[in-house]
């Protein structure tokens, strides 16, 4: 749920949307929030913007989806490859989606790397 949808202005829920640096003045933030009306015109081009958000989110996930049963296939490439530091097994599939397991048609590593 989010606040633009809520016909009521609550307080307590919008505390828990605050970031950790505005916790400590979430009733400040509350303070101001409180009667201020927002134009409707501003709050439709609100929900238009939030519908294209969650719109590009469940597309991101239907291809996150997609690359995950693709990368089935690269299992054992995928394993090997988030052993390097800092690299995650979802960035490991990212990495074999762009460079292949091919290895043979790259002239050297800088050739790969470029």
């Amino acid at each position: 749920m989010n606040i633009l949808a809520c016909d009521i202005f609550d307080p307590k829920y919008a505390k828990t949307l605050l970031q950790r640096k505005l916790k400590d003045r979430a009733d400040k933030v509350i303070a101001s929030i409180i009667g201020y009306k927002l134009p409707d015109d501003q709050s439709v081009k609100m929900k238009v913007c939030r519908k294209r958000f969650d719109y590009i989110n469940e597309c991101i996930s239907i291809l996150d989806e997609k690359l995950s049963d693709l990368s089935k296939s690269c299992h054992e490439f995928i394993e090997f490859d988030s052993t390097i530091p800092g690299v995650t097994e979802q960035f490991a599939s990212y990495i074999i989606a762009e460079v292949g397991t091919d290895m043979t048609i790259f002239k050297s590593l800088k050739h790969l790397c470029s």
